[in-house]
């Protein structure tokens, strides 16, 4: 016996999952780690392996695939020495930027947290940590769980349905009577 399988099309895919891990609702939730290829060059100076992945430029152009390579960053030694206090394992932003706004200390400290940790996910110094599994074959099934245990306060839902949908065509291709 036979069976047929009809996935979407995994860099599709990628490119959805790179933007829902973008989106407001999850930013906050989403763990992140040190990107574990950091290593000092010289005082000051940083030298990362920036993963590969979808981005979605800032001016609103089309998702773009950036593949991997080799960044020097400049980060002070304290802010690195820090995190990686912090981030023995994955931890949530919210709880970095608290940290890191009392130490900053001040009225803007939560705000200067922020930007710094934004400016930070930017280089790839640090690395968000999905919430599925990436190397999943099936990608989108992994996602569309996720996706729907989220509450809809959390802006998702309207992914969710939809992602669902997929997987139950999916699903279905195999015994379906007719697969057109």
């Amino acid at each position: 016996q036979e069976v047929w399988l009809v996935p979407l099309r995994r860099y599709l895919v990628q490119q959805l999952s790179a933007l829902v891990l973008r989106s407001p609702a999850l930013g906050d939730s989403l763990p992140v780690r040190l990107n574990p290829s950091i290593i000092e060059s010289r005082p000051d100076h940083y030298r990362l392996l920036r993963p590969s992945g979808w981005e979605l430029p800032e001016d609103g152009g089309a998702v773009r695939f950036v593949p991997p390579a080799l960044h020097e960053v400049s980060v002070g030694r304290t802010i690195v020495d820090w995190l990686r206090r912090q981030l023995p394992e994955a931890a949530a932003l919210p709880h970095l930027r608290d940290g890191l706004g009392e130490i900053l200390g001040t009225e803007d400290g939560p705000a200067r947290a922020r930007s710094l940790l934004d400016r930070l996910m930017k280089l790839g110094l640090l690395v968000p940590v999905p919430p599925w599994s990436t190397y999943h074959p099936r990608l989108e099934e992994g996602m569309a769980s996720y996706l729907s245990r989220l509450s809809d306060e959390a802006g998702t839902p309207a992914a969710a349905g939809p992602l669902a949908r997929i997987v139950e065509l999916e699903n279905e291709f195999s015994s379906a009577a007719d697969p057109a």
